[in-house]
């Protein structure tokens, strides 16, 4: 299966869905300088979340050196915001990996074939 392996630096995307992936997607957020960086999170907004008997609509995850998530980016809307580097040298990396579609429909087609 092949793999897709991306870095971005300092990242804010609009949420969207990984519809090209074949597998649970990964990512790894690193800080140039850590523990410099606000206001940087990983947004779920189609995640329903209960606590305390109270429902809320998405998700924020607070994101800063180190942090590692995994979640299914086919089914599962995802993004992050635009950080606050607070110094110029700082800069925020994240690390994604996934299975891509394609090469997992290869793989699975030659298993089929080849026994």
């Amino acid at each position: 299966i092949s793999c897709t392996q991306d870095v971005s630096c300092d990242l804010g995307n609009a949420t969207h869905y990984n519809v090209g992936d074949g597998s649970i997607d990964s990512s790894i957020w690193i800080e140039l300088k850590p523990g410099t960086t606000t206001n940087w999170y990983f947004i779920l907004p189609n995640v329903l979340l209960k606590n305390n008997g109270k429902c809320y609509n998405g998700v924020a995850i607070r994101l800063y050196h180190g942090v590692g998530i995994a979640w299914d980016g086919r089914v599962v809307r995802h993004g992050t915001t635009i950080t606050s580097l607070n110094c110029k040298s700082n800069h925020c990396f994240g690390w994604f990996w996934a299975a891509d579609m394609k090469g997992a429909k290869l793989s699975l087609m030659t298993e089929l074939i080849c026994g």
